[in-house]
């Protein structure tokens, strides 16, 4: 795992960390440091809020999307998926901003270490070897490893809010 500062100063005077995970490993275990060392955060979730998002959106990855996808999507998907789906799988960052679906936003008082546990089983779920994925609302149908990427691009960009304690 690679983190050291970002150079982007996205909320207020505190900026965001990079993070690079190389695996799902990695996500938990930072997850599990960050909940002994303390943390603040530079966004608007929490650990756990944000362990909460990113385990549903995997479970939804796998159970099928609750969210309609907006009535344009099926005219942009392709573009997207052009112009977006690589710099994800590549590990790159995004700058564009999107509204998660709303089955996918945390509770105001999600708990860190009930919600870590979400997202361990979470991450087991999609790191099983006959998991089957659906298809992508906005990327289309996906391989398993690109899902995977995705997800962990995913944990990358929102574990980037978060800064340990004694990096304040």
């Amino acid at each position: 795992m690679i983190v050291r500062n970002s150079g982007s100063d996205d909320v207020g005077t505190t900026k965001r960390r990079e993070v690079v995970f190389e695996n799902l490993t990695d996500v938990i275990d930072e997850c599990r440091r960050l909940t002994v060392v303390g943390y603040h955060h530079v966004g608007q979730w929490n650990l756990g809020q944000i362990c909460q998002h990113l385990a549903a959106g995997m479970d939804q990855s796998i159970d099928g999307f609750k969210d309609p996808a907006p009535f344009w999507m099926p005219i942009a998907k392709p573009l997207i998926r052009m112009l977006v789906l690589p710099t994800i799988l590549k590990g790159g960052v995004i700058k564009m901003k999107a509204s998660a679906p709303k089955s996918t936003l945390p509770s105001a008082n999600a708990d860190d270490e009930i919600r870590l546990a979400e997202l361990e089983q979470a991450i087991a779920r999609i790191s099983d070897e006959n998991v089957e994925f659906v298809e992508s609302p906005i990327f289309g149908k996906l391989t398993t490893e690109e899902w995977r990427k995705f997800h962990l691009w995913h944990c990358q960009h929102h574990m980037s809010f978060l800064i340990p304690a004694n990096k304040r």
